[in-house]
């Protein structure tokens, strides 16, 4: 018996398809002369179920899906069966690496007869509430994703992967510059204050002068790209708290995240905080390797700096990684 309307669909369509040509049908008699490690769709748009703070929300994503071809007989691949499957997952569910492996699995089982390994890859960009550092000021960030998840069979047993990326953007002053401006900001106060006593009065007065800041040291914006291999125990957690906290770690470990809104004593303390956190691009690919080190969820992490240089105009970058 027939009882839904999607059942009549599908037999619809099953009937149609009866008379369609499907040069897709692998023929014995045919070789096509080569097995192809991945074929598929990317930038596919496909919006994903995103749960925040705020509540669930569905947010654009773009998707890569696809499987090996294995069949040298076969001459492709079955895409409208993996484009399906991918609207039928993920508009509909809470995003989780359990929800991506399953969608996994049920490629591979479309493509059985010609498939042992898939691949996907999964961004977007993820919505977080930032507060002013200061005042009582909100605003938001949006933070570039990549997921990435694959599964390989074989007679023996299965493989699963599950790989997360985010870019996080932060603040750079360079620790030369700082010692430079130092120095010259040193002597412009020698030059000022002759004598052996200075009065308190008259070392405000100049420092609130202009003539006090003799240099400053030069600062830019810069990013911080960060792949992590997640443990398979982690993935049933809720992925966008998983994202969001692994960016808070990133954050906290550079201490100078750019901001949201922006009042003066917003900007004040974010001055403060870039004093306290003079970086070359070194010191913070070492910063975050420490972070991601302290975090038993990731079995292997990879990443990169980029300072985009006010004073040059190439970049100086340094990439990290644990295996």
């Amino acid at each position: 018996m027939i009882e839904t309307e999607r059942d009549k669909a599908n037999l619809r369509e099953q009937r149609d398809k009866v008379n369609l040509p499907d040069v897709s049908v692998p023929e014995p008699s045919l070789n096509w002369g080569a097995q192809l490690p991945w074929v598929g769709m990317r930038e596919i748009e496909v919006p994903v179920k995103v749960k925040l703070p705020q509540g669930a929300m569905l947010i654009a994503g773009r998707l890569d899906l696809g499987v090996s071809l294995d069949r040298k007989e076969a001459r492709g691949i079955h895409m409208s069966r993996l484009f399906r499957l991918a609207m039928e997952s993920l508009p509909q569910n809470e995003l989780t690496l359990s929800l991506l492996s399953d969608l996994a699995t049920r490629s591979l089982e479309t493509h059985a007869e010609l498939s042992t390994s898939v691949k996907l890859a999964l961004k977007f960009n993820l919505p977080l509430a930032r507060e002013a550092l200061k005042s009582q000021g909100l605003g938001w960030r949006n933070y570039p994703v990549l997921i990435r998840f694959e599964k390989r069979v074989n007679a023996e047993a299965s493989l699963e992967k599950a790989l997360l990326e985010v870019d996080v953007l932060y603040s750079s002053t360079c620790p030369a510059s700082a010692a430079l401006s130092r120095q010259l900001n040193e002597e412009a106060s020698l030059n000022h204050f002759t004598g052996d006593e200075i009065r308190r009065d008259e070392l405000k007065q100049w420092l609130h002068s202009p003539a006090s800041l003799a240099a400053t040291p030069h600062a830019q914006r810069s990013r911080a790209t960060v792949r992590v291999e997640l443990a398979p125990s982690e993935w049933g957690r809720d992925l966008a708290e998983l994202l969001a906290s692994l960016v808070n770690r990133l954050e906290d470990a550079l201490g100078t995240p750019v901001q949201t809104l922006v009042k003066r004593e917003d900007e004040q303390e974010f001055a403060r905080r870039n004093a306290e956190n003079l970086m070359f691009c070194e010191d913070a690919a070492r910063r975050l390797m420490q972070a991601l080190e302290a975090s038993p969820e990731f079995l292997s992490f990879e990443g990169e700096v980029a300072h985009f240089e006010s004073l040059h105009p190439h970049d100086a970058v340094a990439t990290f990684a644990k295996s």
